[in-house]
């Protein structure tokens, strides 16, 4: 299988997490099992991954971060001014490089342990993430069982807006940080991509909140017919997230690459 792995940097703090990703990865990898990586970034600037010849780096599209500024982009967890649709721009850089099986990361990640028999057992086509959700409606905490479910006023504002018709109440949402789309035809992950761009300007226009936007890759693929698996074992085995530390990240980072270097 041809495939990549496509991370979307915006400001210092992410480029830093992608360098120590990189070393990483390099010390958990070889030549004969080794994918090329794509970062698409704000700026090249304060990037400093030249040194890897399995990084391929290309820029964001000029005006996408709209009001954003990358020197203000904070937080762990839920990230503070940002706008969480712009991961779609990964997808589509990576199509224009070639490839159609791809797995997109959040940058505040590391290596726990390159074993390629996960993507394998990642068996059907469709969009692979570590973990997912039933639908519960913008700004409810996601539920595991359905009968929990509850039908959001703001859930129904974006029904009203999109004009879309489906199991508003149970369509799924995929965990963003690790999404392995797989043996999906080139035009349909392009509809994916303008689907994906649709849905979040519904959400902005609604001003709902741009964290959730695990509903709009879940309404996207639903729009695509793009099923949605899981695989655990990405995010237990191949790779280890830092969401809620970053701090924790940022020490590693200074130790490993700062003081290692």
């Amino acid at each position: 299988m041809k495939w990549c792995i496509v991370s979307v940097l915006v400001g210092e703090k992410y480029k830093k997490f992608a360098e120590l990703f990189c070393k990483t990865y390099a010390q958990s990898t070889n030549s004969n099992n080794r994918v090329e990586i794509i970062f698409v970034v704000d700026e090249e600037s304060g990037l400093n991954i030249s040194h890897y010849d399995f990084v391929t780096v290309k820029l964001l599209p000029p005006g996408c971060l709209g009001k954003i500024d990358p020197a203000k982009v904070f937080g762990t967890g839920t990230v503070r001014n940002f706008d969480y649709s712009l991961k779609r721009f990964g997808f589509e850089e990576c199509l224009k490089l070639g490839y159609s099986n791809i797995c997109f990361i959040d940058s505040d990640m590391t290596i726990r342990k390159w074993d390629t028999s996960v993507f394998d057992r990642c068996d059907k086509p469709g969009l692979w993430a570590g973990r997912g959700y039933p639908s519960s409606g913008f700004g409810t905490k996601p539920v595991t069982d359905v009968v929990d479910v509850r039908f959001t006023p703001k859930l129904t504002a974006l029904k009203k807006e999109l004009v879309y018709e489906t199991d508003w109440v149970n369509y799924t949402m995929p965990f963003e940080a690790v999404m392995l789309l797989k043996d999906i035809p080139v035009p349909t992950i392009e509809k994916f991509i303008q689907c994906w761009e649709y849905v979040s300007t519904a959400t902005k226009k609604l001003k709902l909140p741009m964290s959730k936007v695990t509903h709009e890759i879940g309404l996207a693929a639903d729009m695509c017919k793009i099923p949605i698996h899981y695989n655990k074992d990405l995010l237990s085995i191949i790779f280890k997230h830092y969401i809620m530390n970053h701090d924790v990240l940022l020490d590693i980072y200074d130790k490993e690459v700062v003081d290692g270097s």
